[in-house]
């Protein structure tokens, strides 16, 4: 008996596992098959001139994956394809085909979710063909291929210029820096300094018709927003001075000789190696822009949570808006009111602005306007009407990882300068972001488990006249950590010269405090 009792747990334990492994393999064929669905999905503008050519090549890739799964063995396993920014080019040295002369590549950007960066770029060499050589190279791998001075100089420089160019025309953004010293010859190396920066001011492609591009000449300015010399009155003359012209064929793929392979090739083609260690997760979101002095890579000293919100709680404008919800009238309000911080681009200078926002009457949210560009941050009050629950919600929390990570690392060069504060009669509070690379984007399926669960415990404490300031605290912060569940993402209660962190400690337990230094006047 106890023979056939231990053979028929045997047989279950490989049912539960087979079982097990066809739910997996399930789960990664539904990602796979959406993420083809997407890849394909023709993103360009239909009144563009190059429309029709983009559809014909989604068409014909769309068909080279079904013989061969190219999109599995990308070395970018998440992004998806900008098609409207593509360009299709010329490389004049050997590429992966081994073909010699000329070959056309065609280029397409590559972005993750709703990040502000690239993820890759996404190189098909000879698309006309029946057997194109395709492979992406990732941040990552262009940083390791771009400082590898193993590599000729000009090759490196070519497909930097490449990545400088797609990020200025996705994202409009025109500043980069950290640069290797040996390229850029014609742009000297600023004192002490090792490594090069520049801003774009101009692009100029050989084919104004955006079908077929061979050369592309960028006029680099290498004072203005470089954290290199003193931005202000010194740096006022220097636009003459600072200029230069650099001209170039966008372009990519692997070139034959020792020690000179594309960034990301192994020799097989169509699989990049996964990406590269770079010089850490600063990496992921574009190395190459342009970060503040305290930022991630800047040469200072990363802030804490605590710096930054004391950064804000001594800002002028931040404080006037603070002041300014934080008051009975607000809260009595059968609506709610805000103010959304939008920063200039890096290279005008001109800072943030706040901007007000009121949410309909009898409602209880805020809508952000459709152009998010440069929306770093949030206040807004949450009010006194029976059921509002006076700290953030899965919305507020959702919208702070979504958009305002993306936008305060774009334009300010770090996440941790992105923020959200709500305030209201129990207390203010903030969100706080540390990890230096984006968590992800949250999708609606995500959304509508976090607010399932969210509702069901609050309306648990209205039910049993529960709804203290304590376990209000309490149960968001267990929704952080046991639902959102996301590294680096933490509450902080605040006055307008306070903050002390707050953190799940248990069911039996108080709130974790931990207080940030107070502020002096």
């Amino acid at each position: 008996m106890k023979k056939l009792l231990h053979l028929r747990i045997i047989a279950m334990t490989v049912l539960l596992l087979l079982f097990a492994c066809r739910q997996e393999i399930t789960t990664i064929d539904d990602h796979n098959s959406r993420r083809e669905q997407e890849f394909f999905r023709n993103n360009a503008n239909p009144a563009s001139r190059n429309f029709g050519q983009i559809a014909g090549h989604i068409t014909n890739l769309r068909e080279i994956n079904s013989k061969t799964e190219f999109i599995s063995k990308l070395s970018d396993k998440a992004g998806l394809p900008k098609w409207g920014f593509s360009m299709t080019t010329a490389i004049g040295t050997p590429g992966k085909s081994g073909r010699t002369g000329d070959a056309d590549v065609l280029i397409i950007p590559m972005q993750e979710d709703d990040d502000s960066y690239l993820s890759s770029l996404l190189y098909v060499e000879r698309p006309e063909s029946d057997n194109p050589i395709i492979y992406t190279v990732t941040n990552l791998e262009l940083y390791d291929f771009v400082h590898n001075s193993n590599i000729n100089a000009e090759i490196r420089e070519q497909i930097l210029s490449t990545f400088l160019y797609f990020d200025k025309e996705v994202y409009d953004n025109k500043d980069f820096a950290h640069l290797p010293a040996d390229l850029y010859a014609e742009m000297p190396l600023k004192e002490g300094e090792t490594s090069k920066s520049f801003m774009i001011t101009s692009t100029e492609s050989t084919d104004p018709q955006g079908l077929h591009y061979n050369t592309i000449c960028v006029v680099n300015n290498h004072c203005t927003r470089t954290y290199v010399c003193d931005y202000g009155s010194n740096c006022d003359h220097c636009l003459k001075e600072c200029e230069s012209v650099n001209c170039y064929t966008a372009g990519g793929g692997g070139y034959e000789g020792p020690g000179t392979d594309g960034p990301g090739d192994t020799g097989n083609p169509g699989e990049g190696n996964g990406g590269g260690t770079g010089s850490g997760e600063c990496n992921r979101g574009g190395w190459y822009r342009i970060i503040p002095p305290n930022g991630c890579g800047g040469g200072g000293d990363v802030e804490t949570p605590c710096q930054n919100i004391n950064n804000k709680q001594k800002d002028t404008k931040y404080a006037e808006k603070y002041n300014a919800l934080n008051q009975s009238n607000i809260f009595s309000m059968n609506r709610e009111r805000g103010f959304f911080e939008r920063q200039s681009p890096p290279s005008n200078n001109l800072g943030s602005t706040f901007i007000q926002l009121d949410g309909p009457e009898g409602s209880s949210g805020l809508g952000l306007p459709d152009n998010i560009s440069g929306i770093v941050g949030l206040l807004h009050s949450h009010n006194d009407e029976n059921g509002v629950i006076k700290i953030f919600s899965p919305t507020d929390v959702r919208t702070f990882i979504n958009h305002f990570l993306p936008q305060a690392n774009s334009y300010l060069g770090s996440y941790g300068q992105a923020y959200t504060t709500v305030v209201t009669s129990f207390g203010s509070y903030t969100l706080q972001f540390t990890e230096g690379t984006h968590p992800g984007g949250i999708n609606y399926n995500t959304w509508e488990q976090w607010n399932t669960w969210y509702k069901e415990k609050y309306e648990q404490l209205i039910k049993n006249e529960n709804l203290t300031k304590a376990n209000v605290e309490k149960v968001f912060t267990q929704f952080l950590k046991e639902v959102v569940n996301i590294n680096g993402l933490e509450v902080y209660r605040v006055t307008k010269n306070t903050a002390v962190r707050l953190e799940y400690n248990g069911k039996d337990n108080p709130v974790k405090e931990t207080p940030c230094p107070v502020i002096t006047p």
